[in-house]
């Protein structure tokens, strides 16, 4: 099912983020540009969330908090990015620690959507 393999696609991939946001912070560089990452519709899940989703699960009541939540992800992603280029190495490290709002935007999202696959 098309819904599944989004998902099991989706959490897999923003899991991948904190370490690219780790290895930006060790490095100071990053292939992608926080601008991008900003927008929640610029990852193929996003994407899918926005323009693809079957209707049935669009009007589910955990789509507007998975659009919600993906999009908190993203915006917290981005501003934990900014900060590792702009070379505030302490502060990016503090935003992306356990208990920063990118932690738990991170975890609430991986929950939500493996609840959501359970559909």
């Amino acid at each position: 099912m098309e819904a599944e393999r989004e998902i099991r696609e989706a959490v897999a991939a923003h899991e991948q983020w904190k370490k690219r946001l780790i290895s930006a912070i060790d490095d100071g560089a990053c292939d992608s540009d926080p601008c991008d990452l900003e927008r929640d519709d610029s990852c193929p899940f996003g994407a899918w969330l926005h323009n693809g989703i079957a209707s049935y699960l669009k009007i589910s009541a955990t789509y507007a908090v998975v659009m919600r939540t993906h999009a908190d992800f993203h915006r917290e992603a981005a501003r934990v990015l900014r900060l590792a280029l702009e070379g505030k190495r302490d502060e990016a490290l503090r935003q992306l620690g356990a208990g920063s709002f990118f932690s738990r935007s991170s975890d609430k999202l991986a929950s939500l959507l493996m609840l959501w696959n359970q559909y």
